[in-house]
């Protein structure tokens, strides 16, 4: 076994790993390893830190499981490395038989803005009577520590035959950016979403509301103090499913 570590923006430390190892995140290291062989991935290179697995509630045996490989490694300086991912994302059963798979190349990246997290999202996601979708959310977040910056998006694919359909794509579904000045004084905002279907629809699949928190929050040092003031807004907006995919129906 051969691994090589690498230290993202001077932050986020990964372990590249080649074949006939598993993550904690995997369950089932036999499982695993058959999966892998389908895919013909036993040489290659992928992140252990980014895999998971997780069973879906609403079907039998059944896992989603997120297989990220190396694509490119460009070393910048001794502090700082990029990344490019391709995307295997699938539906295998108990035995780690591939029932439903989705591929993409150069699907994520990390540089300055750093990959910091991939997750499944087991929500019962029902577009019609018919269709329950499940998601994935990917956080990246900036090496600034005076102006911080976060997002996370999520996807959601549904199982179309062998394959998985991505019908939202990329969702940003929270970020949190500001500026302070290291030590008091600064602001900060954030926005938190979640997704609720609508008894709408629009296509044949339930349109979806995204219920959103703005927060705010202003810090000021006063005689030595931190004081801070935070304040909260809320509101929606609405996703429907438009040539195969879901989309804001926001006007731009």
């Amino acid at each position: 076994m051969k691994k090589l570590t690498i230290l993202l923006t001077g932050l986020l430390t990964c372990t590249l790993t080649i074949s006939q190892t598993y993550s904690s995140e995997v369950s089932n290291k036999g499982r695993f390893e058959k999966v892998l062989e389908q895919l013909n991935l036993t040489d290659s290179v992928y992140l252990e830190k980014f895999f998971v697995e997780k069973q879906l509630p609403y079907y039998k045996n059944v896992f989603a499981m997120i297989v990220p490989t190396v694509v490119l490694v460009e070393n910048e300086d001794e502090w700082y490395y990029a990344l490019e991912l391709n995307s295997y994302i699938l539906l295998v059963d108990s035995a780690g038989n591939i029932m439903n798979r989705y591929y993409e190349p150069k699907a994520w990246t990390s540089d300055a803005f750093a990959l910091e997290s991939i997750e499944i999202d087991t929500s019962s996601y029902y577009l019609n009577d018919n269709t329950i979708a499940f998601g994935v959310r990917v956080r990246h977040e900036a090496s600034s520590s005076a102006v911080p910056y976060t997002e996370t998006t999520i996807s959601l694919f549904i199982p179309r035959g062998d394959s998985l359909v991505q019908v939202l794509r990329n969702f940003t579904i929270a970020d949190q950016n500001g500026e302070w000045d290291l030590d008091c004084e600064g602001q900060f905002f954030s926005k938190e979403g979640i997704l609720t279907m609508s008894k709408d629809k629009t296509n044949g699949f339930n349109d979806i509301i995204v219920n959103y928190k703005y927060s705010t929050e202003i810090d000021t040092e006063i005689d030595g103090d931190c004081i801070s003031e935070e304040n909260s807004t809320y509101g929606s907006e609405t996703l429907q499913f438009i040539d195969g995919m879901y989309k804001s129906n926001k006007k731009k």
